[in-house]
């Protein structure tokens, strides 16, 4: 992913790259080191690791009320303990 002038310009990336930068970093800072984070910089720079892109939006009832997933920290390997809206998931082209 690119930012520039406000614009984000994507292309393709591997699932793991991900893993390897934001779950590390995510473990590293629940640890309270910052070693990791040091090397990357500012996390908001798009342009420094690995960035999917998520957009989740509610799809409610006649209601009101809409569904979420918990993923439970036992069963998953990345955002345990995370509320999210249904359905959800990581979309990505089908050839590469």
């Amino acid at each position: 992913m690119d930012v520039a002038d406000g614009r984000l310009t994507f292309g393709p990336g591997r699932y793991f790259d991900k893993l390897d930068s934001a779950e590390a970093l995510a473990h590293e800072h629940c640890a309270g080191g910052s070693a990791l984070r040091d090397q990357i910089g500012d996390p908001f720079d798009l342009l420094a690791r690995s960035v999917i892109p998520d957009v989740q939006t509610p799809g409610g009832q006649p209601d009101g009320r809409f569904l979420v997933q918990w993923r439970d920290p036992a069963k998953v390997a990345t955002n345990g303990g995370v509320y999210g809206l249904v359905p959800t998931g990581e979309f990505q082209p089908s050839g590469t």
